[in-house]
């Protein structure tokens, strides 16, 4: 792993190189594919551009398939691509969900989801299907995007992860055909008091209109700011601030208010960057091929990034990874703790807490020298806490365990500092109050690296900051290791942060029953090992284990699985998807909850085909009369006058007394 530092202006940025990536065969040149890379260190999705000529060389096939990476280079999964071929129906883009779907949006409306192991799992449209319309572009955020179609109609589709994502159209823009929309993007609903996105169109005549659900097209007259039609958009990932490329080459900042310009560049390059993106929240990387990658600062300073090879950027909320056919590189702000104490020449007492250790490791007399010093400025709780944060943002194993050291050697001068700053007038000094605090963020973030550093590891790559990971908290980070299918690790994980594990260990089940459907493994085999494995978990629902084999088409397996559910309320609804209506109706009526009853007792009238089905199935256990009680009760309170005849039929049967 490699390093460096970049000066831009008054700070430093650093390159770590993370990976050399695994797919280097199957990927030559990022150039031949289109893109899609995940966030928070997320897979990645490549196929290849049928636009593009590429050199067809020994052993390699023509076919286009959907190839799915992790961040390291390593093959997930992949998608034959022929189906959709021959529907003759282009790929818009793609792009990744929240819950890590890769979802391909088509020039017809269509579309589709896969998991990253390239299971297709949903499919939905955007445009009706008599519609002659079609998307031309889209921008998407982690929970839905907007299209834009041919005929200048926004189509917004919110929840894209559920199971029947919410489609509506936008109002109009105010723009046409004849005068389209230079360029788009997206600032999503969290940054917003609203529910919806607020999208931005740049206009031939140097300005943005705002569309908005609720809140209509506004122009927003920025022919004052933007000298030419704008070409690019691109968002902070604090949604305060939009960078804008305009096509004479100036790189704009505004707040995404639109009433205050931060800075204006010019880059002198007429055309317009590959990819534009946040790196971070303080400077915007461009991305030429010719010129590679530059990095623009608030005040106007710049650097630059040479990359011979083609790249690929995914904007994170604190720095911006770069993808390349040979490595996986991450530009990052250097924090200001690791400055204090690696900057040149620094005097900062997380650098003298830093000396102090050198100085005990070689016996040198001026380790203590550096400590008093510390404790003399009642600095000592802020040394050890830079150096503790600065051992979070390292990549390195080396550096984060000196850095730990220091800390832990600081800790060793608490209670002298504590003591010197109760001796001072007033008895209330900061050297080391808090020492109680500083244990617990030096435990907490001992545990962070030792995840983090799991995570990192070739063979998982999943490459997380300290800052993502709390972003995207460890209970998300476990349900994206089970989705890439490293149970054990994550099931290490729970245990270590004290987590149920119960979700990992239901997961491992569904997958399990999944592998079974090839193999020769009895349901009595599969369901001794399920339980096994499950014996010491106290959360776990069986329901979702049923409904997995149910989906495979293993019907008995599942109901073996739901006799194991102790939760009627999950127990019932899966069994009369199942058709199982009999036993539905005996475990609804053994909880003795009346809802669930009554929802029984509901479907059935409304699925089975006749009323003698009916009939035969409520008299074939004695048990089931109070079930029959019940609707006859419900018909009474209501008065309705649609009561079916087959409960007067059962009341005269029986001499029902709720009737007589």
């Amino acid at each position: 792993m490699e390093t460096e530092w970049h000066t831009l202006g008054k700070v430093q940025y650093q390159k770590w190189t993370l990976y050399d990536m695994e797919w280097k065969d199957e990927v030559p040149d990022l150039r031949d594919f289109v893109a899609a890379a995940a966030p928070y260190g997320g897979p990645v999705a490549l196929l290849r551009d049928p636009k593009k000529l590429v050199k067809v060389e020994g052993g390699r096939a023509l076919a286009r398939k959907l190839l799915l990476f992790n961040a390291c280079g390593r093959k997930l999964g992949e998608v034959s691509w022929e189906p959709f071929e021959e529907k003759k129906d282009a790929l818009v883009g793609m792009t990744w969900t929240d819950e890590l779907r890769l979802l391909c949006v088509f020039a017809s409306g269509v579309c589709v989801t896969f998991s990253m192991m390239g299971d297709e799992e949903t499919r939905f449209a955007v445009l009706p299907p008599d519609s002659t319309d079609k998307v031309a572009t889209f921008e998407a955020w982690g929970g839905g995007f907007v299209a834009l179609s041919e005929k200048i109609a926004l189509i917004q589709v919110l929840d894209v992860d559920s199971v029947r994502p919410k489609v509506s159209l936008l109002p109009d823009c105010g723009l046409s055909e004849a005068n389209p929309p230079t360029c788009m993007a997206v600032l999503e609903p969290r940054f917003l008091k609203s529910i919806y996105p607020e999208v931005f169109l740049g206009t031939s005549d140097r300005s943005l209109v705002i569309v908005s659900k609720d809140g209509g097209a506004q122009d927003m007259q920025l022919q004052e700011s933007i000298a030419a039609p704008i070409s690019a958009v691109a968002i902070a990932p604090n949604g305060l601030f939009m960078a804008i490329f305009s096509q004479d080459g100036i790189l704009t900042v505004l707040n995404t208010m639109l009433d205050k310009k931060i800075l204006s560049f010019n880059t002198e390059s007429k055309a317009s960057p590959l990819s534009m993106c946040w790196c971070g929240e303080d400077s915007v990387l461009l991305y030429w091929p010719s010129a590679g990658l530059v990095m623009v600062g608030p005040y106007g300073s710049w650097l630059r990034f040479p990359y011979a090879e083609s790249l690929v950027l995914a904007q994170e909320v604190d720095c911006c990874r770069v993808y390349s056919a040979s490595a996986h590189d991450l530009v990052i702000r250097v924090p200001t703790c690791v400055e204090n104490i690696k900057g040149v020449g620094s005097t900062a007492p997380a650098a003298m807490l830093f000396q102090a250790l050198d100085a005990f490791d070689s016996g040198d007399a001026k380790a203590d020298e550096h400590i008093r010093f510390i404790l003399s400025q009642n600095a000592l709780e802020d040394a050890i806490k830079d150096c503790v944060d600065a051992a979070g943002s390292e990549f390195d194993y080396a550096s984060q365990s000196t850095l730990l050291r220091a800390a832990s050697y600081g800790k060793c001068f608490v209670d002298s500092a504590l003591d010197a700053s109760t001796a001072l007038p007033g008895g209330g000094g900061g050297g080391g109050g808090n020492a109680m605090t500083d244990a617990e963020l030096f435990v907490d973030m001992c545990r962070k690296i030792r995840v983090l550093n799991a995570l990192r590891q070739q063979d998982v790559g999943f490459p997380l900051t300290v800052t993502q990971f709390d972003r995207l908290t460890a209970e998300v980070v476990v349900s994206r290791l089970v989705a890439m299918r490293h149970h054990f690790l994550a099931l290490k994980m729970c245990e270590y942060l004290k987590i149920p594990t119960d979700r990992v260990l239901v997961h491992w089940a569904c997958e399990k029953v999944k592998a079974a459907t090839s193999s020769n493994v009895s349901d009595e085999e599969l369901v001794a090992l399920v339980r096994k494995k499950l014996k010491n978990a106290t959360l776990v629902s069986y329901a979702d284990i049923a409904n997995c084999a149910e989906r495979v088409n293993r019907r008995r397996l599942a109901t073996m699985f739901l006799d194991l559910e102790e939760n009627a309320t999950d127990q019932v609804p899966l069994l009369l998807s199942m058709g199982e209506f009999e036993l539905a109706l005996r475990k609804s009526l053994e909880s003795s909850n009346t809802d669930l009853i009554y929802m029984t007792l509901f479907h059935l009238e409304r699925t089975l085909p006749s009323m003698d089905e009916f009939r035969y199935v409520l008299h074939r256990e004695p048990m089931y009369a109070e079930a029959v009680n019940l609707m006859l009760l419900y018909y009474r309170a209501t008065k309705s006058s649609g009561m079916p005849a087959l409960w007067s039929d059962v009341a005269s049967a029986e001499n029902d007394l709720l009737l007589s």
